[in-house]
């Protein structure tokens, strides 16, 4: 009895009872950082919050607008087969400074990983996207600059 209960308790876990479930966030002109971020109706304001806190698998989608100058960090790393996935959603979402002081947008540091930033338009800064020392299998997609 004990055996059997155990072979149950284990093939639980080997089927996917201990997996993470990817997210989908969206953020919007119009949202909120203080939403859920879980829908289009309940979407966050800004990139750089999103960028807090997607994880492993996770993708934000990010409708059109002016976001202003923002400048975007990633707090967490992908992983392989489960990128997390920043990209435009239903038209060319744009970032703009008007000070040239702000360096860049998009900035991954050293020690993330598997990040994609995808179909976004940056105007103004001096970098659209900054991989430092450290920084793997990250990439930038269909910018506009």
């Amino acid at each position: 009895m004990r055996s059997a209960l155990l072979v149950v308790i284990l093939l639980a876990f080997l089927t996917g009872s201990g997996t993470v479930r990817a997210e989908t966030y969206c953020v919007s002109v119009q949202g909120n950082d203080a939403n859920d971020g879980g829908t289009e109706q309940s979407a966050w304001r800004t990139i750089a919050h999103a960028a807090k806190v997607a994880k492993a698998g996770d993708t934000v989608l990010v409708g059109p607008g002016d976001y202003g100058a923002e400048k975007v960090v990633f707090t967490n790393s992908g992983e392989p087969g489960r990128p997390i996935v920043v990209k435009g959603h239903g038209g060319r979402p744009q970032l703009q400074s008007d000070d040239k002081k702000v360096a860049l947008a998009f900035q991954v540091e050293g020690g993330k990983s598997h990040i994609r930033i995808e179909g976004f338009a940056v105007v103004g800064y001096q970098s659209a996207v900054r991989f430092t020392k450290g920084a793997s299998y990250c990439e930038a997609r269909d910018l506009r600059c």
